[in-house]
């Protein structure tokens, strides 16, 4: 019994029950015969590789599942942007129109600060961050230039209000009202993808 020899020289210190010995020798000898630890080998290359192999589709999958939340984390904030941008276009608007009512009343002391007011709205707009095209950037412009023209004439005539043209400053107001509310139909349109 040569294993039997070469586990005593590997096991000198430990001292074992013979009938013991008889069967972990023979154990020993039935692994070397069939060549068990060939086969345990090959069989630990085998599930490494199919590891791997499971590693790999689920690093692939992982990458494709962060591409697509990053995809719609895009979208979403591109979304909140377009909806950010229509409600300062429709406040804007709603300021226009408040203007030209406090045109009609005569109500000139409470103008400046609300020319001031929708100006600013009307910068923002200009540099929105959704994409505008050239179109519509320059329609956001000539509502801003409109409003400069009048609110210097309203400045420069405050104590002489007789110089003031109602009807002139509201035409200009209601074509750039139509025109912005064009921009705002064409937004909204962006949005639900008609």
């Amino acid at each position: 019994m040569p294993v039997l020899d070469e586990f005593r020289l590997l096991a000198p210190m430990v001292p074992m029950p013979a009938a013991d010995l008889t069967y972990y020798a023979q154990f020993l000898h039935w692994l070397e015969v069939n060549r068990i630890g060939d086969l345990t080998g090959v069989g630990g290359i085998v599930i490494s590789l199919i590891g791997f192999t499971v590693t790999v589709i689920g690093v692939v999958r992982s990458r494709s599942a962060a591409e697509r939340a990053e995809l719609a984390a895009k979208q979403t904030m591109q979304s909140m942007r377009l909806l950010d941008t229509v409600v300062e276009f429709s406040a804007a608007i709603t300021a226009l129109e408040e203007i030209k009512r406090l045109h009609r009343e005569a109500n000139w002391p409470l103008l400046p600060d609300r020319y001031a007011h929708i100006r600013k709205l009307l910068a923002n707009l200009r540099t929105a961050q959704v994409e505008l095209s050239d179109d519509q950037k320059t329609t956001v412009q000539q509502a801003l230039a409109n409003l400069r023209q009048i609110e210097d004439l309203v400045e420069r005539s405050l104590k002489n209000q007789s110089q003031l043209n109602v009807a002139r400053f509201n035409r200009l107001l209601s074509d750039d009202i139509e025109n912005l509310l064009i921009v705002l139909s064409d937004l909204k349109a962006m949005k639900v993808g008609v």
